[in-house]
C-alpha cells in the first residue's frame, strides 16, 4: 500500500512540476512575442555596448572555437543578431527560439538561414549526430531544465562537437539588482539566471557528457550603453578584469564542451 501512495504522490509532483514548466514557458513566449519588434533595443542588441563586446570578446572567441565550414545550431536565436556573426563560419546554419514573433525578426535579416520554432531544451526537430557546433548567446541561463538541455544539446552534436555557451552569469550584482527593479522582466528569470555560474555548470556540462575545453568570465559593460559611456567605462572594465578575484563577478561567463 505504501508503495502504491508514493507512486502516486510522485505522479502528483510531477504533473505540478509540468504545470509550472508549462506556465514559465507561456510566460516567455508571451514576454518576447510583445517586444519582439523592439526588443534590439530594449534589451540593447542593437546599442554600442553590445557591438563593443562583440569586437573586443565574443567575436575573437567565435573565430577561435567554431571551424570555417561548421554545421552550427544556434539555440534561442531571438532576432538572429548573432546568427548573422556565425553563418560567416558555417557550412550551414539553423537557428532555434521558443518565441514565433522573434523568429520572424530573425528571418528578416538572415533570410538565408533555416529558422525553427521550438524549444530548445528538447531539440525534437533535430537528428541525432547532426551538428558540428551547437552555440547560445545569453540563452542557456533562462532554462529551467539545464541538465535536460544539455543532454539534448549532446545528442544533436557530432562526436567531438562543441557546445559554445557565451552567457549571463549568475554571481554578477547587477543581475540581482535588476531582478529587484523589474527591469526586462528579471525578477521572473532571476531564480534560473542564478544558476548560471562557472562552477555550476561545470558539474551539469560534465554530468552531459562534455569535457570542458574553456571557459572565462569576461566584460563589466552593459549592452544597453551608448558610445560615450562605453568609453567612459572602459578603463575601469579593464581594471576589474585583470583582478582574478573581482573578475569572477564579471557580466558574462564563457564555456566552451566538447561531446565526449
Amino acid at each position: 500500500m505504501e508503495h502504491i501512495k508514493a507512486y502516486y504522490l510522485v505522479e502528483i509532483r510531477s504533473k505540478k512540476i509540468k504545470k509550472i514548466m508549462n506556465n514559465l514557458k507561456n510566460a516567455v513566449i508571451k514576454y518576447y512575442d510583445d517586444i519582439a519588434g523592439i526588443y534590439n533595443i530594449k534589451h540593447g542588441v542593437d546599442l554600442y555596448g553590445c557591438e563593443w563586446g562583440i569586437n573586443k570578446y565574443y567575436l575573437p572567441l567565435i573565430q577561435h572555437f567554431v571551424n570555417k565550414n561548421s554545421e552550427i545550431l544556434e539555440i534561442g536565436c531571438g532576432t538572429g543578431k548573432y546568427t548573422g556573426i556565425l553563418k560567416k563560419n558555417a557550412k550551414r546554419i539553423c537557428g532555434i527560439d521558443i518565441s514565433p514573433k522573434m523568429i520572424d525578426v530573425a528571418k528578416k535579416s538572415n533570410s538565408d538561414v533555416r529558422f525553427i520554432v521550438g524549444d530548445s531544451e528538447k531539440l525534437l526537430d533535430f537528428k541525432n549526430e547532426e551538428f558540428d557546433v551547437v552555440a547560445g548567446f545569453n540563452t542557456f541561463s533562462y532554462y529551467p531544465n539545464k541538465l535536460d538541455a544539455l543532454h539534448s544539446i549532446n545528442r544533436v552534436l557530432k562526436r567531438g562537437g562543441i557546445f559554445f555557451d557565451l552567457d549571463m552569469n549568475g554571481l554578477c550584482p547587477i543581475y540581482y539588482i535588476l531582478s529587484l527593479i523589474g527591469i526586462n522582466e528579471m525578477k521572473n528569470w532571476y531564480r534560473y539566471i542564478k544558476e548560471s555560474t562557472i562552477k555550476n555548470l561545470l558539474s551539469v556540462f560534465n554530468e552531459a557528457g562534455f569535457d570542458i575545453v574553456y571557459t572565462n568570465a569576461l566584460n563589466w559593460i552593459p549592452n544597453a550603453l551608448n558610445r560615450n559611456a562605453v568609453l567612459m567605462l572602459a578603463p575601469m572594465n579593464s581594471i576589474l578584469s585583470n583582478l582574478p578575484l573581482i573578475r569572477k563577478f564579471a557580466m558574462r561567463i564563457v564555456i566552451v564542451g566538447r561531446k565526449r
